[in-house]
């Protein structure tokens, strides 16, 4: 017997707010449409988890078919409906007075089904054993997947990919790769965004694409007879991708260039913007390390970092920096060079950023990022680490930064451009914050795997342990 569903997830997002206090509270709404007759489902109870505090939300839906729940922004769920079968997982918004609304189209008997066609647990076994003979890794010629001859054990699956602009997305490369089992299925998109899948029931399939691993995820439940399940993804697209990172590697030469030439007219501090003054003002950091870029355009936060180190270092004296630049490396160092200096007085300072800048120091510096990062070198602790970055830069010591052990708050300096997702993954690895002249992002660190993470209207997405753009 064959049991067939559809699911479509719909994601609208609207900012109506931003506010990054700890009381930040946003919507999710969750709409059941069923595909049976077209109506749509009332009545049902639908319960949403968080996955970090364990709190329950519970409401039921209206004749709308639809539940609102109030939850705390930016936090994960897991979520069970009483008339669906099937696991969900969803991320409330990151802004206050922010809605996102979810739907969900299914067949009206899909619970009914579940339980009449549901196996025990020698059945179970048997598929479990069958599943074993299986590679690691089964690859499609084509769109479509070989059928196997024991169809029974699995159940099929067509993806279609749509791209940014509604447009199918053609031989991308999709691979679900099992939780429970670790085996993987792979195959490309055909003309018009599909690919069939064959995949073992009883586990858990990670979604992943060339560039952006575990995008989503997909439950295949154990079930007798044969099963098939159709599913519709909006992604990026590989080309996309690669166009955005050669756009974005062509923008970064042109900046480098600029700020090169405005050095060499002696305009180093060339821009008005107030990043750095105003996110330090609008936090209290104490005992801190203080860590910035001396490259490029960052030299003029640098010098407006000595600024205002001077204006306050009365109230704190235990100030330490480390400069850096994010062009050179260390003699013989896969690692950038630094310096570190602790409460230095303020012309010392301004001339330690201008060495730096000038002549990168590398015959006479001590570290390099690497060491620092390790402890070795930093004479006094520190509780928190503040980091300069270039918005939208490349970091060259970034797998370093993110095994910073204290929380690393990133300031984004140079304000009219879009973050790297790389310091948006250093602040969440480090469970630190991040800080534009839009305001305080400080939930970051409670960010889980498939979390989504908008900023200032662009959107990013936790995939592999790393930060992505999609948006």
């Amino acid at each position: 017997m064959t049991k067939l569903y559809v699911y479509v997830i719909i994601l609208a997002l609207t900012m109506l707010n931003s506010a990054f206090a700890q009381d930040c509270q946003s919507t999710i709404v969750i709409q059941l449409d069923n595909i049976t007759n077209g109506s749509l489902f009332s009545g049902q109870k639908v319960v949403l988890t968080s996955f970090r505090s364990k709190k329950v939300y519970t409401n039921t839906t209206d004749f709308k078919g639809e539940a609102s729940f109030l939850l705390p922004c930016e936090e994960k769920f897991n979520v069970t409906i009483s008339n669906y079968v099937g696991k969900i997982e969803l991320m409330s918004p990151p802004y206050a007075n922010s809605t996102s609304t979810q739907t969900f189209s299914y067949a009206a008997d899909m619970l009914e089904k579940s339980k009449a066609f549901a196996m025990n647990d020698v059945q179970k076994k048997v598929v479990d054993r069958a599943i074993t003979h299986l590679p690691d890794t089964t690859y499609a010629k084509a769109w479509i997947m070989r059928q196997p001859h024991d169809l029974e054990n699995y159940s099929t699956l067509d993806i279609t990919l749509i791209g940014l602009e509604k447009q199918f997305l053609e031989d991308e490369e999709i691979v679900f790769t099992g939780r429970k089992r670790n085996k993987s299925f792979k195959a490309n998109t055909n003309a018009k965004g599909r690919a069939r899948f064959y995949l073992p029931k009883g586990d858990i399939y990670n979604v992943n694409f060339k560039y952006h691993g575990n995008y989503s995820i997909e439950e295949v439940v154990y079930s007798k007879g044969t099963s098939s399940t159709r599913v519709e993804i909006t992604y990026m697209g590989t080309k996309e991708f690669l166009r955005r990172k050669k756009a974005e590697e062509k923008r970064m030469e042109l900046e480098r260039q600029q700020a090169l030439l405005a050095k060499a007219a002696g305009n180093a501090i060339y821009n008005g913007d107030l990043v750095l003054e105003t996110v330090m003002n609008r936090n209290d950091w104490k005992n801190k390390l203080l860590i910035t870029d001396v490259s490029y355009e960052m030299l003029a936060y640098a010098l407006k970092l000595a600024i205002w180190y001077e204006a306050n270092r009365k109230a704190d004296q235990t100030t330490q920096f480390v400069l850096y630049n994010n062009g050179k490396k260390q003699q013989n160092s896969e690692s950038g060079v630094a310096f570190h200096m602790v409460s230095p007085e303020y012309q010392t300072l301004v001339d330690k950023i201008n060495y730096v800048y000038d002549n990168v120091g590398l015959e006479t510096a001590a570290h390099s990022i690497e060491g620092l990062i390790a402890g070795d070198g930093i004479a006094k602790t520190y509780d928190d680490v503040i980091l300069f970055v270039d918005k939208d830069a490349g970091l060259m010591d970034y797998e370093y930064f993110k095994q910073l052990k204290a929380p690393v708050h990133v300031v984004l300096c140079v304000d009219d451009r879009r973050a790297n997702p790389q310091h948006l993954t250093i602040a969440w690895k480090t469970k630190g914050s991040v800080h534009s002249l839009s305001g305080d992002y400080t939930n970051i660190g409670q960010l889980v795997e498939g979390d989504t993470f908008e900023m200032e209207g662009a959107q990013y997405k936790i995939m592999g342990g790393e930060f992505v753009s999609i948006y």
